[in-house]
């Protein structure tokens, strides 16, 4: 058990640069409720033991994503935006793992939650924004970045109701064709500000423009965007790089926060499946600006 959680939380980190992994220690009690606490640096799950090992392994699964993923912007989303990142994540990470466990999540945790038809239409935005790579690069990354401005700060409705405005964007961003220049690309919200560039152009790489994007990429600095999205193809890759260089080189105030590659299915002009492999620059902004304050 402690194995297979330690793995767990080892192929979260893949998925999620952002996540901090913690070890596990798992210890077997009586209690029928399982309660985890930090203790010598690592991470303790206290749980009743079940004769069914993989039932075991998903619920303190399923315990750990609630308590740790994202734990700053949960304070401040609703429960069901919480529970449907909590398992779209385990979804992915489940998929991994034997057929076995993916039929014990279903049972005790996906099927009975996605009958609460919120949790549901959220839980198929995300499959449709991971599906064209957005979800763990974007989404998570974005959740992180706006739990880190507002933790601290009290309560606020209007959180809840931007969440739910930038999963709506991503999953219409998802949908856009090969081409389609009409699909909004700025989240222009007021705790996540945020646009997806898409860079490498044939004809633009070709002739190594890197000025016609950071042209636009300034613009999109001087109106107050937070954090700025790179992506092309990976076969681009040292284009892209360039191009996150050149506007690291020109503007102090702003640096490459992360590179990744990552698989993504992409809709053709004709609305067929492309699967392609993308590589992805983070710009950001290196002291973001306090939105809220009270």
């Amino acid at each position: 058990m402690q194995g297979r959680m330690n793995d767990f939380v080892k192929r979260l980190n893949k998925k999620m640069h952002s996540f901090v992994p913690i070890k596990m220690n798992i210890q077997f009690s009586t209690d029928e409720d399982l309660e985890g606490f930090q203790s010598g640096g690592k991470y303790l799950i206290r749980v009743k033991r079940d004769i069914n090992p993989n039932k075991n392994f998903v619920n303190v699964a399923m315990f750990f994503l609630s308590k740790h993923l994202l734990l700053k912007a949960k304070k401040q989303i609703s429960p069901k935006q919480q529970q449907s990142i909590d398992l779209f994540v385990a979804k992915k990470l489940y998929e991994e793992e034997k057929e076995s466990v993916m039929s014990e999540f279903v049972d005790l945790f996906l099927q009975p939650k996605t009958d609460d038809d919120r949790i549901r239409e959220l839980f198929d935005k995300h499959t449709n924004s991971n599906k064209a790579g957005l979800f763990f690069p974007i989404f998570l990354q974005e959740m992180v970045f706006l739990g880190e401005r507002v933790f601290s700060n009290p309560k606020n409705n209007r959180i809840q109701e931007e969440v739910s405005s930038l999963i709506s964007f991503l999953d219409k961003y998802s949908k856009r064709k090969v081409g389609d220049e009409g699909v909004e690309s700025k989240f222009n919200g007021q705790f996540s500000k945020f646009a997806i560039m898409i860079v490498g152009i044939n004809h633009k790489v070709r002739k190594n423009k890197i000025f016609v994007y950071t042209k636009y990429i300034k613009t999109l600095i001087e109106n107050g965007t937070e954090s700025i999205y790179l992506v092309g193809n990976a076969k681009n890759k040292k284009f892209s790089t360039e191009v996150g260089k050149k506007i690291q080189e020109e503007n102090n105030t702003y640096g490459i926060f992360k590179r990744e590659s990552y698989p993504a299915i992409i809709s053709g002009g004709g609305g067929e499946d492309i699967r392609v492999s993308n590589f992805l620059i983070v710009l950001k902004k290196k002291n973001p600006d306090p939105f809220l304050q009270s």
